[in-house]
């Protein structure tokens, strides 16, 4: 998060790839398999806290398009069957785990090199009224629909 800061004080693109590098490994250590941290982070979780990082996983991943979201999604769905689930709810290993995903994947969103889509850091930062004008493809469809039909 200091990097992409820095990156957008500064201007200077190493800095948003540092950023953005930096938040690939943070989710790559995300995914709940076999000594990395979100193995670890998805022990102490019920079946339900569980499927709540799956869903959180999944719909970051329909925002953002980056591919460890879909390992950490996967393997919670493994996770889900693996019996190793505890009958008391920690909410606070459930904020954090959530929390992580969340603002890693705000950093691949807001980094420079992040792909653009319509569900992109543009589009959010439209429909959230953070920025004046809505983003290119926006504007493209709207003026594609009001185009008339051709005569030939």
């Amino acid at each position: 998060m200091a990097a992409l800061g820095v990156y957008y004080v500064t201007g200077v693109k190493i800095w948003g790839v540092i950023a953005q590098f930096g938040a690939w490994v943070n989710l790559f250590n995300l995914i709940p398999v076999w000594q990395l941290d979100g193995s670890r982070g998805l022990r102490s979780l019920t079946r339900t806290q569980r499927g709540l990082v799956l869903l959180a996983a999944a719909t970051l991943w329909l925002l953002v398009r980056n591919p460890m979201l879909i390992a950490v999604a996967l393997c919670c769905v493994y996770r889900m069957f693996t019996r190793d689930w505890q009958t008391e709810p920690d909410n606070r290993g459930l904020a954090q785990f959530l929390g992580l995903l969340a603002a890693l994947s705000a950093v691949l969103m807001l980094s420079p090199g992040a792909p653009r889509s319509p569900r992109s850091a543009d589009s959010l930062c439209f429909w959230l009224r953070l920025s004046p004008s809505p983003p290119h493809h926006v504007v493209w469809r709207s003026f594609a629909r009001a185009a008339p039909p051709s005569t030939a």
